[in-house]
């Protein structure tokens, strides 16, 4: 198979399949898009961000490794999880349960808010309280 036999086929493979894939080596950035199962990655390897997004689950998930910054959320269950590695600062949102959870690992101080329940606490391991 020629060079340009292998090129052909390859776009009739992505045409077939519903993926497109950029590269842009001189910024670092590589996008993947599947249009089959709604699936879109795209990484910056430049500024460290990688995003993906499922719309087929309602799940989208970015992470910029140079802020420390991690975020999932997840429409379908309607959930969203922030994790701040810099800050050591987790939160998390249930909107399905009506639950919020809030975690400084820095202060260490808990924070746990259930909605449904009316229950709020709140753990100050510093404090001990």
């Amino acid at each position: 198979m020629t060079l340009g036999n292998f090129i052909v086929n390859m776009i009739a493979l992505n045409q077939t399949a519903g993926l497109s894939i950029a590269l842009d080596q001189t910024a670092g950035l590589s996008i993947a898009l599947d249009q089959t199962p709604g699936l879109l990655i795209a990484l910056d390897q430049t500024a460290g961000m990688l995003i993906a997004l499922d719309q087929t689950a309602g799940l989208s998930i970015a992470l910029d490794q140079t802020a420390g910054l991690l975020i999932a959320l997840n429409q379908t269950a309607g959930l969203l999880i922030a994790l701040d590695q810099t800050a050591g600062l987790l939160i998390a949102l249930d909107q399905t349960a009506g639950l919020l959870i809030a975690l400084d690992q820095t202060a260490g101080l808990l924070i746990a808010l259930d909605q449904t329940a009316g229950l709020l606490i709140a753990l100050d391991q510093t404090a001990g309280c």
